[in-house]
């Protein structure tokens, strides 16, 4: 849903502080702040899939590569993997995945 022009995903709740009792003719009242941010194009976190194992045939496999000898020795940084965890060729960027850092809900129950 829309919030205050913002599409869903793009406001996050920053939470909610309410005052000491206010008085102001005879009325007694809280002042209440509630925080919201937004970022355009959302808060979920774009990753890299990067890992030092991956799948081939269905088999989980440690990542190597060849030394100055041509000897098969373990990557010493993680490797770019496809979304099915399998290796992608070398010089070829990884898939991205968005990660949802947060769970969607509605802020009309914020009554603002």
């Amino acid at each position: 849903d829309v919030f205050y022009g913002a599409p869903a995903g793009e406001a996050i709740y920053r939470g909610t502080e309410i005052s000491q009792p206010q008085y102001a003719g005879g009325t007694q009242y809280y002042v209440g702040t509630t925080r919201v941010a937004f970022r355009e194009g959302g808060w979920s976190l774009p990753l890299v899939n990067r890992g030092w194992k991956f799948l081939s045939g269905g088999q989980l496999q440690e990542a190597t590569t060849k030394d100055a000898d041509g000897n098969q020795v373990p990557v010493s940084e993680p490797i770019n993997l496809e979304l099915d965890g399998s290796r992608t060729p070398d010089g070829q960027v990884g898939t991205t995945i968005i990660y949802r850092v947060n769970r969607k809900v509605a802020f009309s129950g914020l009554g603002i």
